[in-house]
């Protein structure tokens, strides 16, 4: 219900920010250790481009565009990943659990630094709040276009003016 919420009150691309931060706060009021929280939305299918929205373990929120070919083939296997038993290091963090979860636009990445970290309610709750939160990206693109539209306008009105103040200077001379 929250990350409902949190999409319906996107007004701007900015508000995704809040979205993923409501994403994460659910998870870890279900009592999951959540380091790392990554959104990765796909993008081009031939290039392998996704573009990823991570909240980083300080609360940082950052926003990529690169080639993941490893979330393409992850999302293309449809299926819940869960690693419970690792120990790699990934942003500065030591992973010792990571949950991989596709959804219609891409995959959903959830780091944390404790071993076992997700159990299958933390699996189970996640794969229920990607529907939501996929909505929320698609919603982000819906206003992403908007802002580019209002801006390609706002060049057109300026050049008219300009183009008509020429103009009614040509014929004032």
């Amino acid at each position: 219900v929250a990350i409902g919420r949190s999409v319906l009150e996107m007004r701007r691309p900015q508000d995704v920010e809040s979205v993923l931060r409501t994403f994460y706060d659910q998870l870890r009021l279900c009592g999951a250790e959540v380091d790392v929280l990554t959104y990765h939305q796909l993008l081009d299918r031939k290039r392998q481009t996704v573009s990823s929205y991570r909240l980083k373990p300080d609360g940082r929120f950052e926003h990529l565009e690169r080639s993941l070919g490893w979330v393409w083939s992850r999302w293309q296997s449809h299926e819940t990943t869960y690693i419970g038993r690792e120990d790699r290091s990934v942003h500065g963090i030591r992973v010792r659990s990571t949950l991989y979860t596709p959804h219609e636009r891409g995959l959903v990445t959830v780091l944390s630094s404790q071993e076992d970290a997700f159990g299958e309610r933390h699996q189970e709750l996640v794969r229920r709040l990607v529907a939501p939160l996929s909505l929320g990206f698609a919603r982000l693109k819906d206003l992403e276009e908007a802002e580019a539209r209002a801006q390609e306008i706002a060049t057109q009105e300026s050049r008219v003016r300009e183009e008509k103040e020429f103009a009614d200077s040509l014929l004032a001379s």
